[in-house]
């Protein structure tokens, strides 16, 4: 491995670290902190140091009509994909919603294939059942009926590929520091509206040390940290070892959720877990690129 990869891929692995950490601080925050005012506080933090930074580096920027646009869209993704995570997390464990959530890599190819005309190949196909089938294993019990929270998750997974899609199309032709900026700007105001509805007492009731700190954590490392990491990366890294190291989160998570929170997945939860993972890296896998390498 070159050597100028080997810094880009350390810092991968710490940001997939401390995202698969995020779902069990939320999993606890929520226990004293609004759903929505959470995201509002740790999209407002991720925003403000952006704002500033681009503000004197480039202004002009943020006055790019298209930019703003296109902020607004994938911050307001971005917010509803928080929304529906921590609704689901309000009734599902930390370690179901971190595997659920992984599935939003299959999501992927299914929309563009709805809305940009792609095709289906083989591969994606192969790779799709097997998630549905580990989401299945995962969420299902004993004959109940989907966990609501699962349901939820599902739908953040859903609108994270959506997120992702639409970033990818979006920063082309954009300034970056001020799409990400955008980006957190108006998911910040979206979870505002939401907890000034649901929650208006948020914005007064005082918080503990740990309730600040958990914000401040989420806000800087699980959200600006992490999207810096991810964006700066990939100049270095190729985008299948980038998706491959963000395919352990869910297993960073579920060690989190255990140490942290007590949560426990049990054997046929894990084999759900396992084939989510497994459904993800097949996928991601270029197997007729390695092959051709092995053949020459």
């Amino acid at each position: 491995m070159p050597k100028t990869k080997t810094f880009p891929i350390i810092m991968l692995v710490l940001a997939t670290v401390i995202w698969g950490s995020t779902f069990a601080v939320v999993k606890d925050a929520m226990n004293s902190i609004n759903e929505y005012y959470l995201i509002f506080i740790r999209s407002a933090i991720a925003a403000f140091p952006l704002l500033l930074y681009t503000l004197l580096k480039n202004p002009k920027s943020l006055l790019n009509k298209s930019i703003i646009k296109k902020g607004s869209i994938i911050g307001i993704a971005l917010g509803l994909t928080y929304g529906f995570q921590n609704l689901g997390m309000l009734y599902t464990s930390a370690g179901n919603s971190a595997f659920i959530m992984a599935s939003n890599v299959i999501f992927v190819p299914i929309f563009l294939v709805i809305f940009y005309k792609n095709r289906f190949n083989g591969k994606s196909i192969i790779s799709i059942l097997i998630v549905v089938l580990g989401i299945g294993l995962l969420t299902y019990k004993d004959g109940t009926t989907l966990n609501p929270g699962d349901i939820l998750t599902l739908i953040a997974a859903a609108i994270t590929a959506l997120h992702i899609i639409w970033t990818g199309r979006f920063v082309k032709n954009s300034d970056l520091l001020a799409l990400v900026t955008y980006q957190f700007i108006f998911s910040a105001l979206l979870a505002f509206i939401a907890s000034l509805i649901s929650s208006p007492e948020s914005f007064t009731q005082s918080y503990s040390n740990e309730s600040w700190i958990a914000m401040i954590y989420l806000g800087i490392l699980g959200s600006l940290f992490c999207y810096f990491i991810t964006v700066w990366a990939q100049k270095f890294v190729d985008y299948v070892t980038v998706t491959l190291i963000f395919s352990l989160e869910p297993i960073f998570a579920a060690v989190f959720s255990y140490y942290f929170i007590g949560e426990i997945l049990g054997t046929q939860q894990l084999i759900g877990a396992s084939l989510i993972l497994f459904g993800i890296m097949f996928f991601e896998i270029p197997f007729k690129r390695l092959f051709r390498k092995t053949a020459n």
